[in-house]
């Protein structure tokens, strides 16, 4: 059975600081889409991430999208 390429959620990982987690306007700068595109893609887990409760905000681990960045062949660039 071939292995699938998972990203592994911040919460698994060991942490030996606090980290800033990135918000959905961050995360749409960062990588150059736009504010509703980036809610799209954390909504439907392509960008993994974390919706506060009872709320419409979201939140990106930093770490989590460089993951994604280097998967999908973005480039860090424009923003955060």
């Amino acid at each position: 059975m071939k292995a699938r390429n998972r990203l592994m959620h911040p919460l698994e990982k060991p942490c030996d600081r606090v980290t800033k987690w990135l918000t959905t306007r961050e995360v749409a700068a960062r990588i150059g889409i736009s504010l509703n595109h980036a809610a799209r893609l954390i909504d439907k887990g392509v960008i993994p991430g974390v919706r506060i409760p009872e709320s419409r905000h979201r939140r990106v681990h930093p770490d989590m999208l460089e993951e994604f960045e280097k998967q999908h062949g973005y480039k860090k660039a424009r923003g955060a």
